[in-house]
């Protein structure tokens, strides 16, 4: 993927604008941001501890900004 992608967009353009997918994808990236708040590297990183389980990643990688990072990705702002 070379940019950003509406997800949404793409959905109601291949599903319609009132699909069932449309509304779950819709609700789960208002989740996400609402989940995440004003998550703010690096300051927040990690504030409630290593989510992610694994032991290597959760030395690399914060689940806040994987999560800003992916919602990015899908044409999310913050």
């Amino acid at each position: 993927m070379s940019g950003p992608v509406d997800v949404l967009a793409v959905l109601r353009a291949n599903m319609g604008p009132h699909s069932e997918a449309v509304a779950a994808v819709a609700e789960l990236i208002e989740a996400a941001k609402m989940a995440n708040g004003d998550h703010s590297a690096p300051h927040d990183c990690y504030a409630t501890g290593p989510l992610t389980g694994d032991p290597v990643m959760d030395l690399v990688v914060c689940p806040g900004c994987r999560l800003a990072a992916a919602l990015a990705r899908c044409g999310v702002a913050k």
